[in-house]
């Protein structure tokens, strides 16, 4: 079954690969066509300034092929991308980037990007700016709307996807109305935090829940299913050496924008973090879970049942900007909230199977088959090719 699929993200060289799987993930290579489908685009200041992560992600569509004629078993349809500008800052912190991992504008080192002023990354922009007068406001009555006009017509909950800061994500679940989130939302997968390990960007905080821990606190207390890939995950999706010359070994320009990305990805990383086998590709696993949750399985809770997803936790974001662990995602590992509160025992029994605040509220994903995880980035990588190659064929037709 396809799953349609909204995406925002602060792009970003792991957005990058995030982007890809969006586009043409599939679970098996087997497949002849994507097992997702991506109805649009939100981007968020976070690894770059909101203009700069806006215009990587027209070019990184165009680079994609997101804006031509899609060609799968005979049939042809246009891409219907939508691409919104969102938040350009917080709710409540100062703006912050990390231009010492992504360059300053997002993409440092990035080849085989088009340039800025190339017809078709204008027509995405444009397009997105004509509807841009409050970036926010935008997003919102887009996403709104879609909802609406699925359950009408008695379609699929999408899967919303967020690689970034969550602030787009938080002003929606604020202002949508909940009967509307609840019916046309099937799940939140994000990036974001640090399961029982130490952050990137503080002593527990990982960058994109720092960059707005209130957003964060917001999405993790709503009462839909909330899935969080964290550094203790994400950390072991190293693109090595190995899987490097793997990318290189072929000719192409999907696999020359990736490799020259992975290569700055993998020198800011040493430098900043003295990662020596490569860098974690962190966003891709979001969209590796959508496509592919039987990659991550792993230990249960007590609240988990035998249907091997990965377990649910009460999770708590450390909102106090004066302790030592601020923006940390604090995950009650072994149910310590509830024996702390044992008048509340009775109460708490009906919160445990649900989802939002005092609830086990975030499935967290521990474990990753690391094997299966390259596979499926390497299958995308190929049909991104064939799609490619297909577009050049049906231009030289053309001409």
């Amino acid at each position: 079954m396809v799953k349609s699929i909204w995406l925002d993200a602060d792009p970003g060289h792991d957005d990058a690969v995030a982007l890809l799987l969006a586009l043409f993930g599939r679970s098996s290579s087997t497949h002849t066509s994507p097992d997702v489908h991506l109805l649009g685009l939100s981007t968020v200041a976070g690894n770059a300034c909101g203009l700069a992560t806006w215009q990587n992600a027209a070019k990184l569509l165009v680079a994609y092929g997101a804006d031509d004629v899609e060609r799968r078993g005979g049939r042809e349809r246009e891409r219907d991308i939508a691409l919104i500008r969102g938040a350009d800052e917080p709710l409540v912190q100062s703006v912050r980037a990390d231009a010492a991992i992504h360059g300053e504008d997002g993409l440092g080192g990035v080849m085989g990007l088009p340039a800025l002023s190339d017809p078709r990354v204008q027509q995405y922009l444009q397009h997105s700016h004509s509807r841009n007068a409050n970036g926010l406001h935008t997003f919102i009555s887009h996403l709104i709307a879609l909802l609406q006009e699925r359950t009408s017509k008695g379609l699929a909950p999408i899967t919303i996807a967020a690689t970034g800061p969550l602030t787009n994500i938080a002003m929606l679940l604020k202002c949508a109305p909940k009967h509307l989130i609840r019916a046309g939302v099937q799940e939140i997968v994000l990036m974001g935090g640090a399961a029982g390990c130490p952050g990137n960007r503080g002593p527990l905080a990982e960058f994109n829940i720092l960059v707005d821990p209130e957003a964060a606190s917001i999405v993790f207390d709503y009462d839909i299913p909330v899935t969080m890939a964290g550094l203790n995950v994400t950390h072991q999706a190293i693109f090595t050496p190995e899987l490097q010359a793997t990318l290189t070994a072929k000719k192409s320009p999907i696999r020359t924008l990736l490799s020259s990305a992975m290569t700055f990805f993998a020198q800011t990383y040493e430098t900043e973090f003295d990662f020596k086998c490569g860098p974690p590709v962190h966003d891709f696993l979001v969209l590796a879970y959508i496509i592919s949750p039987h990659l991550f399985s792993g230990p249960k809770s007590s609240s988990s049942d035998d249907n091997g997803e990965p377990a649910r936790y009460r999770v708590d974001i450390e909102r106090n900007a004066h302790s030592p662990a601020f923006a940390a995602t604090v995950v009650d590992f072994h149910d310590q909230w509830r024996q702390q509160h044992q008048q509340q025992h009775q109460q708490q029994q009906q919160h445990d199977e649900t989802w939002g605040k005092g609830g086990r509220n975030v499935r967290v994903l521990q474990h990753v088959d690391v094997h299966g995880l390259w596979s499926l980035f390497f299958d995308a990588v190929e049909l991104a090719e064939q799609h490619q190659q297909h577009q050049q064929q049906h231009h030289s037709k053309q001409e």
